[in-house]
């Protein structure tokens, strides 16, 4: 297990490339830094490897992680109404 503190740019284009290099599988990553660089991070969100997870932050849940969700849902299954 790494943790990678993400502070910027540079510190995110490290991320990226790391968890590249190394093959990560699964990725956790707060919801604040998902949404901060939602379009950077975007391509990792496409790929199937590694799944990144959307979990909330230090400072709560802005339900911004769950409607992510819902979108992945949609994406790969088609609808997100399997969950009810």
């Amino acid at each position: 297990m790494d943790v990678f503190c993400i502070g910027g740019e540079q510190d995110l284009e490290n991320f990226k490339i790391e968890i590249e290099k190394d093959g990560f599988a699964l990725v956790f990553i707060a919801e604040e830094i998902a949404r901060k660089y939602q379009a950077a991070l975007e391509p990792l969100f496409q790929r199937t490897m590694p799944a990144m997870v959307v979990m909330p932050g230090a400072y709560g849940s802005s339900g911004w992680g769950a409607k992510d969700l819902m979108r992945s849902l949609d994406r790969s299954l088609g609808s997100s109404k399997v969950l009810g």
